[in-house]
């Protein structure tokens, strides 16, 4: 919880439809804030990972599978994964 970074890992994920990219959010209340894409490829079993820069506080993180080329302002596909937190700042 103080470092700056977070580090996401996957595995035994099945890749994205073509014109699809895992998304990694964490939420700060009712506002997001984009991390990264994750990838994830069929040569590496469903394992992927993401280092993303992290906010100074947030409630939750989640992944959603978004368009391509998609904005990254907020979330607009269905969530794969989601997790709350208490307080993590």
């Amino acid at each position: 919880t103080g470092s700056d970074v977070v580090v996401v890992l996957v595995a035994d994920t099945p890749p994205p439809p073509p014109d699809r990219a895992y998304q990694f959010w964490f939420r700060q209340g009712e506002r997001f804030v984009w991390g990264g894409a994750v990838s994830i490829g069929d040569l590496d079993a469903g394992r992927g990972w993401l280092v993303a820069r992290r906010p100074g506080h947030y409630d939750g993180v989640l992944v959603t599978l978004e368009p391509v080329g998609s904005p990254t302002g907020a979330p607009a596909g269905p969530t794969i994964l989601s997790a709350n937190y208490a307080s993590a700042s």
